[in-house]
């Protein structure tokens, strides 16, 4: 497990380090054309998981150029897939694969933050930050770090230290990294 530590010199705080983690499924190969195609059965069968999967993965050997993923993120969202919510979310924030619309994608981070994805709440609470409503990003900002969301944790820590606020002390932001599950990760 990682163990973060307060540096004894703290202009040493200000240093970042990131790492960005993807793969690629290779379109000609015919092994991941077959598992998309059962994925897709399923995902028309109304399963909602493989419909989030079906989105997620599908563009990278779709042949398809009207292939719309955010229709199948819409169809698992609707189901309940925080997951789904969450990214249909990212995508009516962005207009991409739809029109954009701020109020739906709000709607829809809430649902996913209210399953206690901490992604969602990260999001709300950064969001709300940006039109002044202090109330309601912290209220989502302090459920974020109650998630340990291990996918937000080192950009959460980031954030509470660039917020500078003493509601978030840096024992705090370290103990939210020292706390979340980052051994899940290989890198």
């Amino acid at each position: 497990k990682w163990q973060f530590e307060t540096p004894s010199d703290k202009s040493q705080l200000n240093k970042v380090y990131k790492y960005r983690l993807s793969f690629e499924l290779d379109k000609n190969n015919r092994k991941n054309r077959s598992i998309i195609s059962e994925v897709k059965e399923k995902a028309e069968s109304g399963d909602p998981v493989a419909q989030y999967y079906y989105a997620k993965y599908a563009p990278m050997v779709e042949r398809d150029p009207d292939f719309n993923p955010t229709m199948w993120l819409y169809k698992s969202a609707q189901q309940g897939i925080a997951d789904a919510q969450y990214e249909l979310a990212e995508k009516l924030l962005e207009g991409e694969g739809c029109e954009e619309d701020k109020e739906k994608a709000i709607s829809w981070l809430i649902q996913s933050a209210s399953g206690n994805l901490g992604r969602s709440q990260f999001k709300l609470a950064k969001l709300f930050f940006k039109v002044d409503d202090k109330e309601k990003a912290y209220f989502w900002l302090d459920k974020a770090i109650e998630s340990n969301d291990s996918e937000i944790a080192l950009e959460l820590a980031e954030y509470l230290h660039e917020l500078n606020d003493p509601k978030y002390p840096l024992d705090l932001i370290i103990k939210q990294l020292n706390e979340a599950d980052l051994d899940k990760f290989s890198y």
